[in-house]
């Protein structure tokens, strides 16, 4: 466990929250733990393509640096901060994290060309699919 810092994940995930991490499959809508640039960040993964991995703080318009999924070192499982005790795993807090996965995508792609950016940078410049997107 470890004492969460920012304030990229709120309201989910507040300043002095502790954060309990357990190693298990990835998947869309997880929140995560890894290291970039020397930091441990939680942030919750929005994209999963393969083994190519992009997250983003549910509260920030800004996409992380791609990561393989060999980087992520854990799935947040249990949140404890000011009464509150946020489980992960159970079915309600499911439905809650759907809801938090599709903000984070529509706090990504609003900015006008952000999605076509994306699209274009993982599908390596596959520019047609960009195309029929736009």
């Amino acid at each position: 466990s470890f004492v969460a810092y920012g304030e990229s994940m709120s309201p989910l995930i507040n300043k002095g929250d502790l954060i309990y991490v357990e190693k298990g499959v990835v998947e869309i809508g997880d929140v995560v733990l890894f290291i970039q640039k020397r930091r441990a960040i939680v942030h919750r993964v929005i994209f999963k393509i393969g083994k190519r991995v992009w997250t983003k703080g549910d509260s920030v318009f800004i996409l992380d640096d791609e990561l393989r999924e060999a980087d992520i070192l854990g799935k947040v499982y249990l949140i404890e901060g000011n009464k509150k005790e946020i489980y992960l795993k159970n079915v309600l807090t499911g439905i809650t994290q759907r809801y938090f996965l599709i903000r984070s995508i529509i706090l990504y792609i609003i900015p006008g060309g952000t999605l076509k950016m994306f699209l274009s940078k993982i599908l390596g410049g596959r520019r047609f699919l960009v195309r029929l997107i736009s």
